[in-house]
């Protein structure tokens, strides 16, 4: 039965161009064991799905389909920084 987990899985290893069996190394597991957690016959444990996490730098959350990571803007996310950096400069030369 195909989950959101096992529909994401098959999401981002098709964005990464990796076939089942690269992911299958990658984790340390068999072609059949990955597969089966890309048809929903079988679910990662928790090990498991912390490597998978780590590989595609996404939440937890966001691989069984609890939350949506939002996409940045990477130049405004930069702004927002540079202007707080700003903003405790002149905080600290004022205090």
């Amino acid at each position: 039965m195909i989950t959101v987990l096992s529909r994401n899985l098959k999401i981002l290893r098709k964005q990464k161009n990796l076939t089942q069996q690269q992911m299958a190394n990658i984790l340390n597991v068999s072609q059949q064991a990955y597969a089966r957690y890309e048809k929903g016959d079988r679910e990662p444990d928790l090990s498991t799905l912390i490597k998978l996490a780590e590989f595609f730098k996404i939440s937890l959350d966001y691989l069984s389909g609890r939350y949506v990571e939002p996409t940045f803007n990477t130049q405004s996310v930069n702004q927002m920084v540079i202007g707080q950096n700003i903003k405790q400069n002149i905080n600290q030369s004022i205090g």
